[in-house]
């Protein structure tokens, strides 16, 4: 044994040199005294690979396993081997093959819930993250990627309780800061991200990351110029990256500087001129200004870059519903989910078509539909809670979802309005009262949140506000359901 490890570490002296006829001929006449050897045919199969010869190098990782099944070792570097040669799903067939050999690893299920997570599917990326953990509680490398995965997929809590594990031992760890500073802005708390991300960009001053999302931050908090600076700073350490310049687009839009926005995205496309984002962006700067035929024109080009992602597809549809064309809308969200059938947004605009078309019943149904493959959607929980109050008249049912929708996301007046207006349905006047007091302070200037308000004070008896709010409400010029009501109760208060 003594002798064996001598060897070995005289191959991985050559690997690490890059050596691979060394590493090769020295793992040859190893094999000759220790025949079969998992450790050295893990090591040539490396050699093998370096010199890039791929049948010979899955072969000797193949050996390795059958000589050993329970050696972890050949069957990752097999499979990161695989994803190189960009076979994933052998690679996924090698990392499920290590699950059943050695079933105790957490290592295997890491790795296979990483590559999920960089193929976009992020569905099965979770539970391989979350076994890892299960089976090794300690293997905090799963816990941050599965963090941001949570947050990706609107889980707040679950990718807050996450980093919270890590930041309980690594107080001060930048990775975890990072991360909690993403979640605390998920959560609307900007202050407490920006002083979160104040601590990561003292610790990794030359980082472009830490800069970037505090920039996010500062943009969510209305505080666009130091946005700016930070957008500035962070491409100024990676100039190559392609979301710093799109979000100093969308930055100088908002601050109302246009000349700047649009310059910023055309020196994106000339950069990026393959890149489809540059024209997704370019679009959607000519929405903020309603010139929906440079829009769509936009989209269609990033359409041509990119055909099998559904980001242009989704904002074509939605620019088809905005300007009245539903045919071709619905047109856009079949040929979507012909693609995927399961497309969270896709579905989700097919059932706001629906309800545009005034089909209630297929837009329950679609609702239904997205809450069952999505059962943490807030916004379809709110609407359709909206729907069984207004049409169908369950109201039980009704108030459960919305009840839900204001738990995910407490501070979206949309989901408190639709909760305090079934509240006001079933007669529970006080509670109603104070869910959309809270809808108010929240959007304020939001006209059916205060023909809600006024027709709840009205039946709290207190005719002064009850009018007041309504009249605030008509006079907004915007149409909402129930204004002809707000004006026909407004007249009888004469």
């Amino acid at each position: 044994p003594e002798q064996l490890g001598t060897r070995i570490r005289l191959m991985l002296s050559y690997l690490r040199k890059k050596d691979f006829t060394k590493t090769i001929a020295e793992a040859e006449s190893a094999l000759k005294k220790w025949p079969e050897d998992p450790a050295i045919l893990n090591i040539m199969a490396s050699g093998y690979a370096g010199e890039k010869n791929a049948d010979k190098a899955i072969a000797c990782f193949d050996r390795a396993i059958h000589a050993k099944p329970d050696y972890l070792e050949p069957y990752l570097k097999k499979a990161g081997y695989l994803v190189l040669l960009n076979k994933p799903e052998e690679a996924v067939e090698c990392y499920t093959a290590a699950i059943k050999a050695i079933p105790k690893s957490a290592a295997p299920h890491f790795y296979l819930g990483s590559l999920y997570a960089v193929q976009g599917k992020e569905k099965l990326a979770i539970p391989e993250y979350e076994n890892a953990l299960l089976k090794d509680p300690g293997f905090e490398q799963a816990i941050l990627p599965l963090s941001e995965l949570y947050l990706r997929q609107g889980e707040v809590d679950r990718a807050e309780e996450k980093v919270q594990a890590v930041i309980v031992n690594h107080p001060d760890l930048p990775q975890a800061l990072l991360m909690q500073g993403k979640i605390l802005r998920a959560k609307r708390n900007y202050a407490g991200s920006i002083q979160t991300l104040d601590r990561v960009v003292a610790f990794m001053p030359k980082t472009d990351e830490a800069y970037y999302q505090r920039g996010l931050s500062f943009f969510l908090n209305g505080d666009i110029q130091k946005a700016l600076n930070d957008y500035e700073t962070a491409w100024k350490l990676s100039p190559d990256r392609f979301d710093i310049p799109a979000s100093m687009a969308i930055a100088y839009a908002k601050k109302g500087d246009y000349d700047r926005a649009f310059k910023t995205a055309g020196e994106i496309q000339k950069k990026f001129p393959d890149a489809f984002g540059a024209f997704i962006l370019m679009g959607d700067l000519y929405s903020m200004f309603k010139n929906w035929p440079e829009a769509e024109k936009n989209f269609q080009e990033a359409l041509q870059k990119s055909p099998s992602d559904p980001a242009a597809y989704i904002r074509l549809a939605s620019l088809y519903m905005t300007t009245d064309r539903l045919d071709k809308a619905r047109e856009t969200y079949d040929m979507i989910l012909k693609k995927d059938a399961n497309l969270e947004d896709a579905l989700m605009g097919l059932a706001l078509l629906y309800e545009r078309k005034d089909e209630k019943d297929l837009a329950v149904r679609q609702y239904e539909k997205v809450l069952s493959l999505y059962p943490e959607n807030a916004s379809a929980m709110n609407n359709l809670a909206w729907l069984y109050a207004e049409k169908e008249g369950r109201l039980a049912e009704a108030k459960r979802l919305a009840e839900k929708a204001s738990e995910e996301d407490p501070n979206e007046p949309g989901y408190l309005d639709t909760l305090g207006w079934i509240q006001y349905k079933l007669g529970d006047y006080a509670a109603a009262g104070e869910t959309l007091k809270t809808s108010l302070t929240a959007g304020p200037n939001e006209p059916i949140v205060h023909y809600h308000i006024g027709m709840v004070y009205l039946k709290l008896g207190d005719r002064e506000k009850g009018k007041s709010h309504l009249e605030e409400a008509v006079k907004s010029g915007k149409e909402f359901t129930g204004i002809q009501e707000a004006r026909k109760t407004l007249s009888q208060m004469k």
